[in-house]
């Protein structure tokens, strides 16, 4: 959860809220990776928040509002960037797309970046049908780009593998009709 907040805090994000699965470790682990990576004044700018997928998701837009607060910019309505990193080989693609179409800003703007590798390529198309359960919710997808990646570990898939693939697509609702 940390490396893309460091790069949104890093680029002048003015409120950034990591969020990581609900577990005291995770969550210091994303903390500590904060600190040690951030100038103060980026990491003022930042919070860590616990969150299961699909459940409420108060807690991350209180953390949200209370830092606009602190630096003048005016109440969010939901947040206008969500960045998702990794995370479709988990499968649970409703309670994913709950949290953020609840988070996601209602601005013709707002938009979801979502970044993965097919860690498995057996699995490809079971994690590219997040983007029909998406459509399902209100939101276009596209795709941004797809580049190759060396292997991640010594042992790892041979080149031209489906799972050496880097997949980036954005989403935003739909001919912003919530906007």
């Amino acid at each position: 959860a940390a490396l893309p907040c460091i790069i949104a805090a890093l680029s002048g994000a003015s409120v950034v809220v990591a969020s990581d699965f609900p577990h005291d470790e995770m969550l210091l682990n994303t903390r500590s990776n904060l600190e040690r990576n951030l100038p103060v004044a980026a990491l003022c700018r930042t919070r860590v928040v616990g969150h299961a997928w699909g459940s409420d998701v108060a807690p991350l837009l209180d953390a949200a509002s209370a830092m606009c607060g602190h630096c003048g910019a005016p109440t969010l309505r939901g947040f206008d960037l969500i960045l998702l990193s990794d995370l479709l080989y988990e499968l649970e693609h409703a309670a994913l797309l709950r949290s953020c179409t609840a988070c996601l800003a209602p601005l013709p703007h707002a938009r979801i970046i979502v970044a993965f590798q097919p860690h498995d390529p057996v699995q490809i198309y079971r994690q590219l049908s997040f983007f029909t359960h998406a459509a399902e919710m209100g939101l276009s997808y596209r795709r941004l780009l797809c580049v190759h990646a060396p292997a991640m570990f010594r042992h790892g898939s041979p080149a031209g593998s489906a799972a050496r693939l880097v997949h980036v697509y954005e989403l935003r609702w739909h001919n912003n009709e919530l906007c």
